[in-house]
């Protein structure tokens, strides 16, 4: 419903699973699985920079909002710039109501 918003390049997801110790205690590494996904794609307003860390400011920081369901820590990469899930801010569910469709709005950051 809301495509025509949507960035037009390549957004990619990359989930990331930490590794751990299994029951065996045996170390089981890092993985990943990586997926396209869509999504609107914006700068941070000046009312957004009154209340973000200065740190992830510095980062680079943007605000990517989409109907699929992200994980803080998961990797963003669009047209070959490289980002971290940071944060999720907020899930539109008035959208839902009259489109069946909802989108959270997370924050990206320059890895």
């Amino acid at each position: 419903m809301f495509d025509v918003f949507d960035y037009d390049g390549v957004i990619t997801r990359t989930a990331v699973t930490s590794g751990y110790t299994d029951t065996n205690g045996d170390w089981v590494p890092e993985s990943t699985s990586s997926t396209t996904i869509t999504g609107h794609v914006t700068d941070l307003t000046l009312q957004d920079l009154q209340y973000i860390d200065a740190g992830l400011i510095e980062r680079g920081t943007r605000k990517l909002a989409t109907t699929d369901t992200l994980e803080v820590g998961d990797r963003i990469t669009i047209d070959s710039v490289d980002y971290d899930v940071v944060q999720k801010i907020n899930t539109n569910n008035l959208i839902e109501k009259y489109t069946g469709e909802s989108r959270s709005t997370y924050l990206i950051a320059h890895r």
